[in-house]
């Protein structure tokens, strides 16, 4: 067995635990500024957008709560 560098299953956070990553932005913000925790948000979400199919990303932003959002910030919910 050859080691790809992967983490191993027993270590990789359980995909259901997204408060924990959640939790972890809060707790890197409590040490400073409250702008951390948006930023650490931030990353996340490219990350998870970089790890989307374009199939995921289309869903993700034509979801309910994703065109309620850029409603409320005055914009069209339809890409350009």
């Amino acid at each position: 067995m050859s080691d790809t560098g992967a983490v191993p299953e027993k270590q990789k956070p359980s995909p259901d635990r997204l408060d924990d990553l959640f939790g972890y932005a809060r707790a890197h913000a409590a040490t400073g500024d409250t702008r951390v925790w948006v930023d650490d948000l931030e990353r996340m979400l490219v990350v998870a957008w970089d790890l989307m199919t374009a199939e995921q990303r289309l869903q993700f932003r034509e979801h309910a709560d994703t065109i309620a959002l850029i409603e409320a910030a005055g914009e069209s919910p339809l890409p350009p």
